[in-house]
């Protein structure tokens, strides 16, 4: 593969030689398999679907948290604005 084949979009030079796109071929030479859940089967997945997990991040845009909390575009938005905060411990890592 190189820059001119299909399925195959390098963003640097000398980076590894992956494809993009396989279809419908799941097999052991993929690293990550990305999923979305579409719909609820009979009986929970424990620990997917058997709870609810808020939103970590909030909206940015003031349109959008006047819009999610039901108020008019003259309100104050720098009020009702939560910051995004990640906690990192003395690694460095996030917690």
């Amino acid at each position: 593969m190189c820059k001119g084949h299909s399925c195959y979009r390098p963003r640097r030079t000398g980076e590894r030689k992956r494809k993009s796109v396989r279809g419908c071929i799941v097999d052991a030479n993929l690293s990550v398999l990305n999923l979305v859940i579409v719909k609820k089967g009979e009986k929970d997945i424990p620990g997917l679907t058997d709870s609810t997990v808020p939103r970590r991040l909030g909206p940015k845009r003031a349109s959008k948290i006047l819009n999610n909390i039901s108020l008019n575009r003259y309100s104050l938005v720098s009020a009702l604005f939560i910051q995004h905060l990640s906690i990192f411990n003395t690694v460095g890592l996030l917690a």
